[in-house]
């Protein structure tokens, strides 16, 4: 069974604009396994059952993954306000990457609609079989990006609904197959 919990919230403090999201969800798959597919996703994500690349795709500037490497994302999609399909590229740096504890932390870069904003992704072992996933993220902005945040919080329910169909389907064939 997936236990799943999206959170999306917007706080203000002096004319700045702060964009929380959570993803957390408990997966029925060994920690280690999860994250190893967390790495596959940041090599390349078209080779990773969790990513969902029909939204995105991104590639890391050099291998192998390290604090400090930057990967490039191409976002196709659609525009909630105008209904244009387009694509948007934006560059990420890893701010944290440790394996052993099963972490990654990436932030944006110059160019970004939210410059410095980023997440911290997560995997918790909770059991043998199962563990807990975590995306925490923030985004800022000076008050003056309505449109972005638009597009972003019209993302951020496109993205984590179909991650979440991405682990249900991969956690039902790995264990049926």
């Amino acid at each position: 069974m997936l236990l799943s919990n999206m959170i999306y919230r917007r706080e203000f403090e002096d004319g700045i604009c702060s964009i929380l999201f959570t993803y957390e969800t408990r997966i029925e798959l060994p920690a280690d396994e999860v994250f190893a597919d967390m790495e596959q996703m940041l090599v390349d994500s078209t080779k990773s059952w969790a990513w969902p690349d029909e939204y995105s795709v991104h590639t890391p500037d050099e291998l192998p993954l390290r604090e400090g490497v930057c990967f490039s994302t191409a976002y196709r999609m659609k525009n909630p306000t105008t209904g244009e399909v387009g694509e948007y590229n934006y560059r990420y740096q890893l701010a944290r990457y440790r394996p052993a504890e099963r972490l990654f932390e990436y932030r944006a870069q110059k160019g970004h609609p939210f410059p410095g904003g980023g997440a911290v992704v997560t995997i918790e072992p909770l059991g043998d079989d199962v563990c807990l996933f975590k995306w925490d993220g923030v985004y800022t902005h000076n008050g003056n990006r309505a449109g972005a945040e638009s597009i972003f919080s019209w993302y951020f329910s496109l993205f984590f609904g179909q991650l979440e169909k991405n682990i249900k389907a991969h956690v039902v064939a790995r264990w049926t197959a």
